[in-house]
């Protein structure tokens, strides 16, 4: 009786981890700490043991050991970034900051307003965090830093990310989706560590400073919207004067064509993802970047520069043709189903790297050529319901499902994720295949 009182009372002081604290597992424990440079985990035999060593005798020795945590990992060439918001209830805004921390010293620091009025009366300062985040790792990642370890106050900063949670408010889904986009572009590696709130920590309290410091000026100390770079003002000025889209590119006909087919299925491919054109274009950059790398792999001429010009110029238009086909019950049935699938996030950036629609399946030679013909097929009687190849590819579920259930019957063993990418991949050449039998058709007459 006595060993089963003493086993039930075993639990696990977390001093230095993700999330210190008190733990009843093992599991729990190596949850917060594998992986992370200095875990500190204590075995106690009481709770009133773990709490003491959590008491505040040892908050010191905590902040030591968190500034000698971050200190580490700075010179593993890691990119230290602390992040926070804060809420004003009376003007219900909210704002965000961060700084990035590299050998002791900060190099770099950020803050702002938030502009999406929804998230602050739904989330107040949670939302400040999470665009903390975003911004953070939007920064990091335009300038070359591939490795992060971003310390937060708020648990599910992490969690979305790591799918243990799953959000429910629209801006806690545009983070989960952002970060997603993020990583699978650029081949960030993130480490999340949760820090005590207003525990001393200099850093923490700087970020904490300066979110409250942005409520409460006129002046934004950083700019947190691409379109109010100078730069990028000068171009939207610039595409005002441009009459024909095509304008925008430079080369041969034909080539400036391919890459307006090609910046019109990007924008109508992600556009799903975004709650409103404006979340969309201020998410400018990645459009951009996806553009920039589709036309590397189509070994297509394409400057920063005209890829903005695009965007901003002919972002309206292509508005006014994705607003046209949600209208459609199929396709908004479809778009509903592809938010849902937290899995293809990023498949687009995958699939501009394949350069045979062989390589999307995992099977033998004879069952690949199996699926692409019976990928082809399927894509040829459905694009005849279809205006464009871009309502079209809003409506891939639907592609996706069928190709899946004639793997299925013939006993093929291929996946979701190998379909989406057969499709996202091969679409524009099929369309091409599809143009040229209608204008044979034509011929005929």
């Amino acid at each position: 009786m006595k060993k089963e009182t003493i086993k039930d009372s075993i639990c696990y002081a977390v001093i230095m981890g993700r999330e210190p604290g008190i733990y009843y597992s093992w599991d729990e424990v190596l949850r917060v700490t594998k992986g992370f440079l200095g875990a500190s985990v204590k075995k106690c035999y009481s709770l009133s043991e773990a709490q003491e060593l959590l008491g505040e005798k040892q908050l010191k020795g905590f902040r030591l050991a968190e500034e000698r945590q971050t200190n580490k990992l700075s010179h593993l060439h890691m990119m230290n970034i602390y992040t926070d918001g804060s809420f004003n209830g009376r003007t219900n805004d909210y704002s965000y900051a961060f700084v990035t921390v590299k050998h002791e010293s900060v190099t770099h620091s950020q803050s702002g307003l938030g502009t999406n009025k929804e998230a602050a009366l739904s989330l107040k300062s949670l939302a400040g965090e999470l665009k903390a985040v975003m911004e953070a790792v939007r920064y990091a990642a335009l300038n070359g830093e591939r490795n992060l370890v971003i310390y937060h106050d708020f648990n599910g900063v992490r969690e979305i990310v790591t799918r243990e949670i799953k959000p429910r408010n629209p801006f806690a889904k545009q983070y989960k989706t952002f970060m997603d986009r993020w990583i699978a572009l650029y081949g960030l590696r993130l480490d999340f560590t949760k820090v005590k709130a207003h525990n001393g920590n200099e850093y923490n309290e700087l970020v904490d400073h300066l979110a409250k410091e942005a409520l409460f000026r006129t002046k934004i100390s950083s700019t947190n919207n691409a379109l109010e770079m100078p730069h990028i003002v000068e171009l939207r000025k610039k595409a005002l004067k441009v009459n024909k889209t095509i304008d925008c590119f430079s080369g041969k006909g034909k080539v400036r064509q391919k890459l307006l087919s090609s910046g019109e299925n990007i924008y109508l491919s992600y556009r799903h993802n975004y709650l409103s054109y404006a979340d969309l274009m201020d998410d400018i950059e990645f459009l951009v970047d996806v553009f920039i790398e589709k036309a590397k792999w189509k070994q297509l001429v394409l400057s920063r520069d005209q890829a903005y010009l695009f965007f901003l110029s002919h972002s309206l238009k292509m508005e006014n043709i994705y607003m046209k086909l949600i209208r459609n019950k199929k396709v908004r049935k479809e778009i509903k189903v592809s938010k849902e699938n937290n899995h293809l996030k990023g498949l687009m950036v995958k699939a501009i790297t394949i350069k045979s629609p062989l390589n999307c399946f995992t099977v033998d030679e004879k069952d690949k050529q199996r699926m692409v013909s019976y990928g082809h097929a399927i894509f040829k009687r459905k694009r005849e319901s279809f205006s464009s190849l871009s309502a079209l590819m809003i409506n891939v579920g639907s592609m996706v499902r069928e190709l899946l259930k004639r793997a299925h019957d013939q006993q093929i063993a291929v996946n979701e994720e190998q379909c989406y990418l057969f499709f996202l991949s091969y679409s524009e050449k099929m369309e091409k295949f599809y143009q040229k039998k209608l204008k044979r058709q034509l011929s005929m007459g």
